[in-house]
């Protein structure tokens, strides 16, 4: 097993062995966040450590972009059933500092939501383009090998 810790905090777990990486954010209050890249056995020929890498932070960052989006969704829960109850009072009063101030705890939670679910589509699309050239570029190399290997035995 191999470890790198890179500038930012985020330390790797590299087993070459068996083809895995495994990636450790830690954010601001300290909890971890992994995420892990299995290296396919028809790959094995161009094991790198830095795709590994790439792909288990990639995945380690959706883990953490998941927990954001549901702290959110959690946090936008209780803000609606607070207003819920507030506009339902006798003494409600639309335009009461606290129901502004409240809308617009509601509408930032609404957006941290949306941004957080975007991020993890964006982070889910940019691995499967990332996979998709990758394997174009391993099946270049192999078609390269082939075509040299090849020519050598042709010519011995």
């Amino acid at each position: 097993m191999k470890v790198v810790n890179d500038e930012n905090g985020v330390s790797y777990n590299i087993f070459e062995d068996t083809g895995t990486t495994i990636c450790t954010l830690t954010d601001s209050n300290g909890k971890t966040y992994q995420g892990a890249a299995y290296c396919h056995e028809a790959d094995r020929d161009m094991q790198s450590e830095k795709v590994g890498m790439a792909i288990a932070n990639a995945r380690a960052k959706i883990a953490l972009y998941k927990t954001c989006r549901d702290d959110s969704r959690l946090a936008l829960a209780a803000l609606n059933q607070l207003y819920y109850s507030m506009k339902h009072s006798k003494r409600f009063n639309p335009k009461s500092y606290e129901n502004i101030m409240l809308q617009r705890q509601i509408k930032l939670h609404k957006q941290n939501y949306e941004d957080f679910r975007k991020a993890i589509d964006l982070e889910r699309k940019e691995i499967s383009l990332y996979v998709n050239i990758k394997d174009e570029m391993y099946n270049k190399v192999r078609e390269i090998r082939a075509k040299r290997d090849k020519e050598d035995t042709t010519n011995s």
